[in-house]
């Protein structure tokens, strides 16, 4: 009877540390898989930025100054209040 209490420790000891790797092998590939969409997010939110900044200059060239200045008022405060965003999120 020993024998076979000692057969199934042996296996329990031996499943034990199996779904220990597997564990930590999940853990792994969930850090990474972490990493990589920070990484997605910082490179979309950077290409993201680089457009708004090129569309905001395209509509400043449409609009001028003079012919419609509240659009074109609202155009640069919009353009203030996402560099303001970005600034606040980085801190």
């Amino acid at each position: 009877m020993s024998e076979e209490h000692g057969k199934d420790e042996l296996t329990t000891q031996t499943f034990i540390r199996k779904q220990q790797a597997i564990d930590q092998t999940i853990e792994d590939y969930s850090h990474v898989l972490h990493e990589l969409n920070d990484r997605e997010s910082q490179t979309r939110r950077k290409h993201l930025r680089s457009l708004a900044s090129l569309h905001y200059g395209k509509a400043l060239k449409l609009f001028s100054p003079n012919d419609n200045p509240l659009e074109y008022l609202r155009l640069l405060i919009e353009e203030v209040a996402l560099a303001d965003f970005e600034l606040q999120t980085c801190n």
